[in-house]
């Protein structure tokens, strides 16, 4: 599809590639951990003919890519790849309930055993992760 993003799409959708890509405070493991589960997820939805298996797999690609870019200097993104993660975090939409919960409950596993990250985690749900859904789906 060719969903034209807004600004506030662009930048929501720029701001969850970023948040893999540049920081510092969570372990590039722990970032990978959680990726992996919706690698998992992907694989699964695409084994049983799921109708979200290439959304899933696209937005686990453009995650696993944010975090092998993070040595790259340039951490500006193009702006192909903020367009495939919201065109894909549209698609996935109608799960984000589910994919929300899977998610809080690897940050919390993260959070036991690596406390440092936790703050950032804990503000990457809220500030980063919920706002690109909001972007999606306005609170009605």
């Amino acid at each position: 599809g060719g969903t034209e993003l807004s600004a506030s799409n662009s930048e929501a959708a720029e701001n969850f590639l970023n948040f893999f890509s540049s920081t510092t405070t969570v372990s590039r493991e722990a970032l990978l951990f959680l990726d992996n589960v919706f690698v998992e997820m992907a694989k699964y939805r695409c084994n049983v003919g799921g109708e979200d298996c290439a959304a899933l797999r696209v937005a686990t690609e453009e995650v696993k890519m944010a975090i092998d870019g993070a040595s790259l200097q340039n951490s500006k993104f193009k702006r192909l790849n903020i367009a495939r993660i919201y065109e894909a975090s549209v698609e996935l939409v109608d799960d984000f309930e589910l994919i929300n919960g899977i998610r809080h409950a690897v940050i919390q596993y993260i959070c036991v055993k690596e406390p440092t990250a936790c703050p950032t985690l804990e503000a990457y749900e809220e500030k980063i992760a919920d706002v690109l859904e909001h972007e999606i789906k306005p609170a009605a």
